[in-house]
């Protein structure tokens, strides 16, 4: 009984989907068809041709593959004004198929017409369902049209699907306008999601100018924020401009985000300028920092070039930070030696029958 009746929901959701012009096949239980008429007719009609491997793998290995089968072809042969019948059709089904299916329509929607899916999403009420289709239309939406779905973010009503679905335009605005999506995150209530997108955000905006992101981000009045901003800013800038990134690290307040910062820093440093770097790392005081900053120096510095880093290993003084270099250089020419040697590894196909 169980199974039949899941069965008629799978059936009864399909054919909402797209057999308003398609004739899909649908596997209705006895029951259902005695309580269903329009799934009794939708049974009886012939399923076309195109479908018919979808048909058999739902006879043999049950509804689920079915509906799996149905997914794509309703994100690509449902026409814009059948949408809004499938998503209805759906709305009230709580199986994981049927969400799935919800967020491929509502995605797809939103690409077509951003604005008709988002009035669809304030019938949802509350709760996960909104929030999945908020989060699809936000995605799609500030791919199309950044600034016409912030400006839709900012009128939804207050609460927690507003504010999670004004961090997903945040992160899609970081990708092409950081300073919108800073903007979008500065808008928000303090959390620890607000400032994830901030520093995420600012990340990106050092990458394109980084004297206005050190500016902004300077001016924030909150301490361990404007700390953490401005290590991720100085990580991103260590990219391009090492000497810059380490400058604006010596300025951070002692800490956890300075050690973070000053690691990351030399790291990327590296792959530009190792002998720069490995020069700063020198000034380092005696701590767990410097040692971690050596690592992360010679593990780039041995596989580009192991002879200059064995020459500045050579001219270090005597003491913790070379004994702490000397280890890091063996490690480093030990996994040097390993990827060389996995990549050298000649690939065996082993053949084999059914």
């Amino acid at each position: 009984m169980k199974t039949n009746l899941l069965s008629a929901l799978f059936a009864a959701s399909l054919l909402l989907v797209v057999g308003y012009r398609r004739n899909l096949p649908s596997f209705p239980s006895r029951e259902s068809s005695r309580s269903n008429p329009e799934l009794v007719a939708g049974a009886s009609r012939k399923s076309p041709a195109s479908l018919a491997p979808i048909e058999m793998a739902g006879r043999r290995n049950g509804v689920d593959n079915v509906v799996e089968g149905v997914r794509d072809l309703a994100v690509q042969e449902l026409s814009e004004g059948e949408y809004e019948k499938a998503l209805n059709g759906l709305v009230n089904d709580p199986s994981a198929s049927a969400s799935d299916l919800r967020q491929l329509l509502i995605r797809r929607w939103a690409e077509l017409d951003p604005a008709a899916a988002a009035r669809w999403t304030s019938t949802l009420g509350s709760g996960d369902d909104l929030r999945l289709a908020l989060k699809q239309v936000a995605i799609a939406w500030s791919n199309r049209d950044l600034t016409a779905a912030a400006q839709w973010v900012q009128s939804l009503p207050a609460g927690a699907e507003k504010s999670a679905a004004i961090l997903d335009v945040g992160y899609e605005a970081a990708r092409t306008s950081p300073v919108s999506a800073v903007a979008l995150a500065a808008a928000l209530e303090p959390s620890p999601e607000r400032k994830e997108l901030l520093v995420h955000a600012v990340s990106q905006w050092a990458a394109e100018t980084p004297e206005e992101a050190v500016q902004w981000s300077e001016g924030i009045p909150n301490p361990a924020l404007r700390q953490e901003l401005l290590s991720s800013v100085a990580i991103s800038m260590a990219e391009h401009n090492g000497a810059t990134a380490a400058e604006l690290v010596a300025r951070l307040e002692p800490g956890v985000d300075q050690d973070r910062a000053a690691v990351a820093v030399v790291q990327r440093w590296a792959y530009e300028n190792p002998s720069e770097a490995a020069a700063w790392v020198a000034q380092f005081p005696d701590t767990d920092t410097q040692l971690r900053a050596v690592e992360s120096l010679l593990a780039v510095w041995v596989d580009q070039d192991d002879q200059a880093a064995s020459e500045w290993l050579s001219s270090l003084p005597s003491g913790s930070i070379r004994a702490a270099s000397e280890a890091a250089y063996q490690k480093a020419l030990v996994e040097t030696a390993r990827r060389v040697s996995l990549a050298s590894e000649p690939v065996v196909i082993e053949e084999g029958g059914e």
